[in-house]
């Protein structure tokens, strides 16, 4: 399967970006520079770079470099900032539209990454039925309508997801908490009763 990846040297895209090769895939990644590219380089023949930053190019550029295939798969985790926002929103845009356009000519699996936070603070249990966010943290919640958007953009032949990844997935999930503790002010932390 041949397969699009964004954030593919983060915390979570870098554990997909290992999935997906160990089965035998061959996945293109979008890199922000040359020495990311070199680390997806040196993961085999069948991990491929494109340098591109959503930051300094456009959202059909983008758009032009997902089309034609079998999956799209988006880990990128922005800043919780209004820029970061702004670049997830443009990111999902541009890639859903990269869905659409491949799957008039054949199906197509489109995967957003939108994390826990989504879900929020709580103590009930949660399975893949749950969709109230209204405890959601105020970082997430802009993710929670990326979601509905890749879902809602769902057809016969393209197949939209949203997966919420927890924290202890990646390799970098510790930079993450503490970004997340700064920007709410507080110390975020689980808890049960």
């Amino acid at each position: 399967m041949r397969v699009f990846l964004t954030g593919a040297t983060g915390s979570i895209g870098s554990s997909v970006l290992e999935s997906l090769l160990s089965h035998g895939h061959d996945v293109t990644c979008t890199v922000r520079n040359e020495e990311k590219g070199q680390v997806i380089a040196s993961k085999g023949d069948r991990a491929h770079y494109i340098i591109f930053d959503i930051n300094g190019n456009t959202a059909h550029q983008l758009a032009e470099l997902a089309v034609g295939y079998d999956a799209i798969i988006d880990c990128i985790q922005q800043p919780f900032t209004k820029e970061g926002a702004i670049a997830e929103d443009i990111t999902v845009d541009a890639l859903i539209q990269a869905a659409k356009k491949t799957s008039e000519t054949k199906p197509v699996t489109f995967v957003y990454t939108a994390g826990i936070g989504v879900i929020g603070n709580t103590t009930s249990v949660i399975n893949e039925d749950h969709d109230d966010t209204s405890n959601s943290w105020e970082f997430s919640k802009p993710r929670i309508l990326r979601e509905k958007k890749v879902i809602n953009a769902s057809t016969e032949n393209l197949h939209g997801v949203s997966l919420r990844v927890s924290w202890v997935y990646g390799k970098s999930s510790v930079d993450h908490w503490i970004r997340a503790c700064k920007s709410q002010n507080k110390i975020v932390v689980a808890s049960q009763k």
